[in-house]
């Protein structure tokens, strides 16, 4: 009997503490519309807040915009007819040629070689003044860039195709010999 009746004390409590066995205070309609009719008496009649006048603007001078034109300046071919092929003579592992570049043209050669074959390309020019670049056509693999100061390239080719060597100034004219040698290693 003891624990029902502990029990229902528990229960009892925790009611009273939810709030429940408490009844909810009801509101009146008559009490709020007192009290807003006194708070609205309290306040008064609204008025409109001070006026000011404007000071008058004066109109925006218009400006009229002519158009400058800048001429486009004419830009020199890269090259008269695309690369100039290099051939070996028959049994022959090296080719040299000749010419004279002048910034900010480029002189192109094509080549073609096998894979796994060996070229090294030799670039001479009074002053190291001509450089070179080296190009897998159709891989678009770039093996030396211009940006590398060497004047000598070594190196295994990645694939049979046909390599474009571009030979460049940074200023000026020089004249350059080309040295290009294929092995097999």
């Amino acid at each position: 009997m003891k624990p029902i009746i502990l029990l229902l004390t528990i229960l009892a409590l925790a009611a009273l503490a939810c709030g429940m066995g408490t009844p909810t205070p009801m509101l009146d309609i008559h009490v709020v519309q007192t009290i807003a009719a006194a708070t609205l008496t309290a306040i008064g009649p609204i008025q409109a807040p001070p006026t000011q006048s404007l000071p008058t603007l004066l109109p925006v001078p218009t400006l009229t915009l002519i158009p400058s034109v800048t001429p486009i300046p004419t830009l020199t071919p890269l090259a008269s007819s695309g690369p100039t092929r290099i051939q070996f003579e028959a049994g022959a592992i090296s080719a040299t040629v000749s010419n004279t570049v002048t910034f900010p043209n480029r002189i192109e050669y094509i080549l073609r070689a096998a894979r796994k074959q060996q070229m090294t390309v030799t670039i001479v020019s009074p002053g190291n003044a001509a450089n070179f670049s080296i190009l897998g056509v159709d891989d678009g693999s770039p093996l030396k860039r211009i940006e590398n100061e060497d004047r000598t390239w070594v190196g295994l080719l990645p694939g049979t195709q046909d390599y474009i060597i571009s030979v460049a100034v940074p200023s000026g004219s020089a004249a350059f010999t080309l040295i290009v040698i294929i092995i097999w290693p």
